[in-house]
C-alpha cells in the first residue's frame, strides 16, 4: 500500500477516490486536518489517497496527473452509487481493520512523528560546539591592515583547520603575526629585516580568489582572462581531504547558526526517517562536497556554512514529492516556496552587488554563499531523480 497524493480539501480527495474505485483501483481516502500554518487551508480537513495494489500505483499516478491538469472535467465525477472508502479519525471507536504492509505502516508512523534522527542530532551538536569554540578563541582585531587578507587575522585556529583551503599566503601572514604581532602590519616598513622579507614573500605569493573577480574584470574591460594563475586545492593536495566538506560545520554568527540548525532539524528529519543511515550520510557528504567546491571555484576559500546541503535537501524533497509521493515527504508547498524565495532573494542581492562592482566600482558584499546555495539545489535535484536515494526498508 502506497500513498498516491494529498488533496487540500476533503471533497476533492473523496471525488478522486471514488473515481479510482470506478476504475477498479482499490484505494483508501484518509481525512486529516491541515496543520501547515503557511497554507490558506490551515485547520480545514484535507485528504490523502492510498492505493492498495503496488502494481496499480503507476496507473493511478497517470490518472492523478490527468485530474490535476483538468479537475473540472466531467469524466472525473463518479456516479452517485460509487462511494470512497474513508479511513476514520484516530479517535473513532469502531475502526475497520485495514491491514497495511509492515514497511508502509512503519513509514507512516515515523513520518507522523517526524522526530529528529541521531545523525541529524549529532551533526547539529557538532556545529554548535564548533561555533562556541570558534567564538571564544577567535582573535580580537580592531581593523584589518591595508593590503592584508582578513581571514588569517580574525579566524580561530579551528576555523583555519576546517576551511575549504588555507593557502600558503595565509600561513605567511600567520607567521608574521606570531613573530611580531598584528600591530606591526599597520606599518610594515617598521618591521625588522626578517619581517619585511616575510611581507615581501606574502606579496609575491598568489592564492586562489575565485572566478568571480575574473568575471567582474571581464565585464569591466571586455578582455577575457580566465587563466588560473594561483594554486588550487593547496591543503587538499597535502592530504587534508576533509576540507572538501568541513566548511559545512562552521558558522559566522548567532543568526547564521540558528537559521541553519533550525532548517537542518526540519529537513534532516525528513530525509533520515526515509533513508538508511549510510545513504543519508552519503547524501550529506556528496551535496556538501559538490556545493563547497562550486563555491570555492567561484569565490575562493572564504566561506562557511551548511546551507548548500540544506538547499540540496529542499530540492531533493521537492523532487521526491513529485516523483514518488508514496514515500510520504511532508514538506508543504508554502514552506518550500518560502525557502526558495529567500535563496533567490539572496542571489538577487548578489547580482545587484555584481552590477554595482562591475559598472560603478561600488563594492558591497552581501556575505552569502550564493553559489553553494544554487549548486546545492542543483545536485539535490539530480539526486532526487535517482532511485538509489529512494525510500528503502528501515
Amino acid at each position: 500500500m502506497r500513498i498516491l497524493g494529498t488533496f487540500e480539501t476533503e471533497k476533492a480527495g473523496k471525488t478522486f477516490s471514488a473515481f479510482l474505485t470506478e476504475n477498479k483501483i482499490p484505494n483508501l481516502c484518509e481525512i486529516t486536518l491541515n496543520r501547515d500554518w503557511d497554507s490558506p487551508h490551515y485547520g480545514t480537513p484535507m485528504s490523502k489517497i492510498w492505493v492498495y495494489d503496488e502494481d496499480l500505483v503507476e496507473q493511478a499516478q497517470q490518472l492523478l496527473d490527468e485530474y490535476q491538469k483538468d479537475p473540472d472535467n466531467p469524466r472525473f465525477i463518479p456516479s452517485e452509487k460509487t462511494q470512497p472508502l474513508i479511513a476514520p479519525e484516530p479517535d473513532t471507536e469502531e475502526q475497520p481493520k485495514i491491514k497495511l504492509d509492515l514497511p508502509t505502516q512503519e513509514l507512516k508512523n515515523k513520518a507522523a512523528k517526524a522526530s529528529m534522527g541521531k545523525i541529524t542530532f549529532y551533526l547539529i551538536m557538532i556545529c554548535i560546539w564548533l561555533f562556541i569554540w570558534s567564538a571564544f578563541t577567535s582573535p580580537a582585531v580592531s581593523s584589518i591592515p591595508i593590503g592584508f587578507p582578513p581571514t588569517p587575522l580574525v579566524a580561530s585556529q579551528v576555523d583555519k583547520e576546517l576551511f575549504y583551503d588555507y593557502p600558503h599566503a595565509y600561513e605567511l601572514v600567520d607567521r608574521i603575526v606570531k613573530l611580531f604581532g598584528v600591530e606591526k602590519l599597520y606599518n610594515p616598513d617598521e618591521l625588522p629585516r626578517e619581517g619585511r622579507l616575510l611581507v615581501e614573500d606574502y606579496l609575491n605569493t598568489p592564492f586562489w580568489q575565485g572566478f568571480y573577480k575574473k568575471i567582474v574584470k571581464f565585464v569591466k574591460t571586455g578582455t577575457p582572462d580566465f587563466t588560473i594563475n594561483a594554486p588550487l586545492f593547496e591543503k587538499a593536495r597535502e592530504g587534508e581531504i576533509w576540507r572538501f566538506w568541513s566548511p559545512c560545520l562552521l558558522h559566522s554568527d548567532i543568526f547564521h547558526i540558528l537559521f541553519n540548525m533550525f532548517w537542518l532539524a526540519i529537513l534532516g528529519a525528513q530525509l533520515e526517517t526515509r533513508m538508511q543511515p549510510f545513504r543519508y550520510i552519503l547524501f550529506i557528504l556528496i551535496t556538501g562536497i559538490f556545493s563547497n567546491t562550486a563555491q570555492y571555484l567561484m569565490s575562493g576559500a572564504n566561506f562557511i556554512g551548511i546551507s548548500g546541503v540544506l538547499c540540496a535537501m529542499l530540492a531533493f524533497i521537492w523532487v521526491r514529492q513529485k516523483k514518488a509521493p508514496w514515500e510520504g515527504y511532508q514538506l508543504q508547498p508554502g514552506t518550500i516556496g518560502l525557502i526558495t524565495f529567500f535563496v533567490l532573494a539572496m542571489a538577487g542581492i548578489q547580482f545587484i552587488s555584481f552590477i554595482s562592482e562591475a559598472y560603478f566600482d561600488k563594492v558591497f558584499t552581501p556575505g552569502v554563499a550564493n553559489t553553494a546555495h544554487l549548486s546545492g539545489a542543483f545536485i539535490g535535484y539530480l539526486l532526487g531523480r535517482l532511485n538509489f536515494f529512494s525510500w528503502k526498508s528501515l
